[in-house]
């Protein structure tokens, strides 16, 4: 596998209410990514512009560029749920025609859909084996595709309206909802099905375009899309509430488990943050991560490590898998001589005895971890290299965080 080139990105400041902290990785092609997707703790993929899907075998630490035989753009990969070892899977791209491998990536078959020449697919979506819905225009209106047979044969369903349908998410086989985008009005829209894609009813109409879903169940859903709007639907799409009070674009929103949501944005050059939400999207909080360009799409893998795609070609890792909680900031938290040798001393806090301590190396792994009966530690077990030390007292419930150098 090719070596990835490697971008140190620990934040060099820390967001006042709390942070994320990541590493970014080279996919091996200097392209805007569209697209990542984790299928278990170590495989996963990144899609993005001129014919782009990329593969790790690592966690995402290296990465390289498949073969995949186009220069078009790949907006999204999909596989099925039970497919925890990512062998076959589904592209869509700038093309009438979906993309399929059963080998991992080694080779692409290209799959006749019979859409008229001009159309594109920007969504797919696979629910098992069998099911694989899709999603784009064809041209001049929404179009909508689904196969129940793996891809062998398809039907086709034109929405008559001009629509760019972005993304599609199905919470089984008949009920689905549908991020638009109005191409007459520059509206955003989204739709709900509850016969499996055959018929779509318009259900919300904002004046910003809609980019992603997320459909929890048939009658709760939640949109995102520019200007940093969150919609959400607890009653099957009959009325929508914006949950945010952020103005950054919003592109791609994926949850951890059943309370623990996330979304992604920004923009060229800007600030790029996370929004994370600790109770099923009711609340959302920003999460600054030092990072500057626009985030696409989230995906984490089954050690619950969050991934982000970026542009020119980075993919974001979180240090720790996203269980661990936010650390917060704690300004007058001194640790000298910095670099050290073989102790580390630690000022600034009133109860530094019987604190917890854990040092973490920067891909996430702890390498040592106790309890402070100084406010000195040892670490002339550590190899040279950067690390980060994670304190928590007695008195609180919160982490605090700083970086040392060890020599």
């Amino acid at each position: 596998m090719r070596k990835a080139f490697f971008f140190f990105a620990i934040l060099a400041s820390l967001h006042s209410k709390g942070q994320l902290l990541f590493n970014q990785y080279y996919t091996g092609a200097n392209q805007d990514l569209y697209d990542v997707r984790m299928v278990n703790t170590t495989t996963g993929y990144a899609s993005g512009n001129k014919g782009l899907i990329a593969k790790t075998q690592d966690g995402g630490t290296t990465w390289s560029p498949l073969n995949t035989g186009t220069n078009k753009a790949i907006w999204q990969t999909a596989s099925a749920p039970a497919d925890t070892i990512g062998t076959t899977f589904y592209a869509v791209t700038d093309l009438s025609l979906i993309m399929k491998t059963t080998d991992g990536g080694s080779s692409f078959q290209f799959l006749t859909i019979g859409l008229p020449a001009g159309s594109f697919l920007t969504g797919v979506q696979c629910l098992d084996n069998n099911y694989v819905y899709a999603c784009g225009s064809n041209g001049t209106n929404g179009v909508f595709i689904r196969s129940t047979d793996g891809g062998l044969n398809w039907q086709i369903i034109n929405i008559n309206r001009p629509l760019f349908i972005n993304k599609i998410s199905f919470t089984d086989s008949l009920n689905g909802y549908a991020a638009a985008s109005d191409n007459t009005t520059s509206t955003g829209t989204i739709y709900k099905t509850t016969d499996g894609g055959y018929t779509w009813s318009l259900v919300h109409t904002v004046g910003k375009l809609m980019v992603s879903c997320m459909a929890i169940d048939a009658n709760n859903c939640i949109a995102v899309g520019l200007g940093g709007n969150i919609l959400v639907t607890k009653d099957g799409g009959a009325n929508w509430v914006n949950k945010s009070n952020y103005t950054n674009d919003i592109y791609g929103i994926k949850k951890l488990n059943a309370t623990k949501f996330y979304a992604c944005g920004g923009a060229i050059l800007d600030s790029t943050f996370i929004y994370t939400s600790a109770d099923a999207g009711e609340t959302w909080k920003k999460e600054y991560i030092g990072y500057k360009g626009r985030l696409s799409q989230l995906s984490f893998n089954t050690a619950g490590r969050l991934f982000c795609s970026g542009q020119n070609g980075i993919v974001l890792r979180s240090a720790w898998g996203t269980a661990v909680p936010t650390i917060q900031q704690q300004t007058n938290l001194m640790l000298y001589p910095n670099p050290a040798k073989n102790v580390l001393h630690i000022g600034g806090l009133d109860d530094i005895n019987g604190s917890c301590y854990t040092v973490f190396s920067l891909d996430g792994r702890v390498v040592k971890n106790g309890t402070l009966l100084s406010n000195q530690l040892s670490i002339a077990d550590l190899n040279t290299g950067i690390y980060l030390l994670q304190i928590k007292t007695p008195r609180s419930d919160k982490r605090i965080l700083q970086r040392f150098q060890v020599l």
